[in-house]
């Protein structure tokens, strides 16, 4: 009876990490996707002095898998309003392999931030911050 058990509990712990790790990374996947974007206010092209805001990191409720989100951006120095916000999202892997770090670990970022924050000289607009 022993042996029928363990043949039928092998397979299972076998494929277990497996789809484990699937369905929480199709998770991830598809929420990189939607959210991993770059925010621009319309006021983005008044700002003259911009500073960064401190990045926040939480998580994420609601998922298969344990996805904390990191989001940041930019202030207009002037009006104390926010003009660029981004997301990204940090994972282990499925639950399984999150605990044997066996999937290592993953991140998603916007895709265009860099090419955004230079069409709209953040460097420039943080260094006439830098001046008060």
């Amino acid at each position: 009876m022993g042996w029928v058990l363990c043949m039928l509990l092998l397979p299972a712990l076998l494929v277990a990490p497996v789809i484990d790790d699937v369905v929480g990374m199709r998770q991830f996947e598809q929420l990189c996707t939607e959210r991993a974007v770059v925010r621009i206010s319309p006021e983005a092209g008044q700002v003259k002095r911009a500073q960064r805001l401190d990045s926040t990191t939480v998580e994420l409720p609601g998922y298969w898998i344990k996805i904390e989100s990191q989001s940041g951006g930019y202030v207009d120095l002037d009006t104390k309003k926010s003009f660029v916000t981004f997301e990204g999202f940090h994972t282990k892997g499925g639950r399984i392999a999150a605990i044997s770090m066996m999937g290592g670990s993953h991140s998603c970022f916007p895709k265009d931030e860099g090419l955004v924050l230079k069409r709209l000289n953040m460097d420039q607009l943080i260094g006439e911050g830098r001046k008060l």
